[in-house]
């Protein structure tokens, strides 16, 4: 199958759900689209942490907090 832009992807999707269908007729695999595997290696991981001091002002915000009665 020819590689297809991911606006090609998307249109697919969105036509197959305005004329009622639950899915585009055939399956559009993640080597299909251009770029689409690069994209999602970018982005984070669905469970991942972040230390207090990674956030800007995160420190000064908690200690700005009021303590529980």
């Amino acid at each position: 199958m020819a590689q297809a832009s991911l606006v090609d992807a998307n249109q697919v999707y969105f036509n197959a759900v305005r004329n009622g269908a639950t899915k585009p007729s055939s399956a559009v695999a993640i080597s299909d689209v251009d770029g689409l595997q690069s994209a999602l290696d970018g982005k984070a991981a669905s469970a991942h942490t972040h230390e207090i001091a990674d956030v800007n002002g995160l420190q000064a915000a908690l200690d700005s907090k009021q303590d529980a009665a």
